[in-house]
């Protein structure tokens, strides 16, 4: 699964833009994921680098991604920030 998605720092959450599934369904790629403190994805924003991640299903710290990791059985997984000045 690839998901493309912008970072709105007002509401500190994760805005999906598109990317690919492995079945094909788009409408999960469209939503907004919220980040809370201490999960992976404030360290990939704060560090801007990019995080491995062994087993995205079994994280405590990816906060709804793992329901997201656990539907698709996404196992390894690399969290990779772009960012634009």
């Amino acid at each position: 699964m690839i998901l493309v998605g912008l970072y709105d720092r007002l509401w500190n959450k994760i805005v999906g833009k598109g990317g690919i599934t492995p079945n094909g369904e788009i409408s999960i790629l469209k939503q907004k994921f919220k980040i809370n403190n201490g999960d992976i994805l404030e360290q990939v924003l704060m560090e801007r680098k990019a995080i491995k991640v062994s087993d995205l299903r079994g994280e405590k710290q990816v906060g709804e991604w793992r329901k997201i990791a656990q539907t698709y059985q996404i196992k390894g997984t690399i969290l990779f920030p772009m960012s634009y000045k």
